[in-house]
């Protein structure tokens, strides 16, 4: 069973596209994923996370910070996605731990919903 978890905090995203990412504006997949064409060709962004409060099971992650790097060749619904995790080094291994599960988890479902 997966661990119960939740986070509050910031969150900042910002894509390589020329003008407005068309991925939050432009047409779906069935599915419900972005189908957009980058205007680049190609789609890179970051998404960053400060979290001012959360729990992974028993794992508290008051203050944690974390940053997802995306890559994809073509609009994100398409998939073939390439991803880097950067965790928070000034969090306990238990913290890191927690947001290696979560995050990575949490960009799935959003790359399909």
């Amino acid at each position: 069973m997966a661990e119960a978890w939740w986070l509050k905090g910031e969150y900042l995203e910002s894509c390589n596209c020329t003008f407005l990412c068309p991925c939050l504006l432009g047409p779906r997949s069935p599915a419900g994923a972005p189908m957009a064409r980058p205007t680049e060709g190609t789609c890179d962004v970051p998404l960053v996370f400060s979290i001012d409060s959360g729990r992974f099971g028993d794992v508290t992650l008051d203050g944690t910070r974390a940053c997802v790097a995306v890559h994809t060749p073509g609009p994100m619904g398409e998939g073939n996605w390439t991803a880097g995790l950067y965790v928070d080094a000034q969090g306990i291994v238990e913290q890191q731990r927690a947001l290696e599960v979560i995050l990575p988890g949490a960009l799935a479902a959003r790359s399909v919903s």
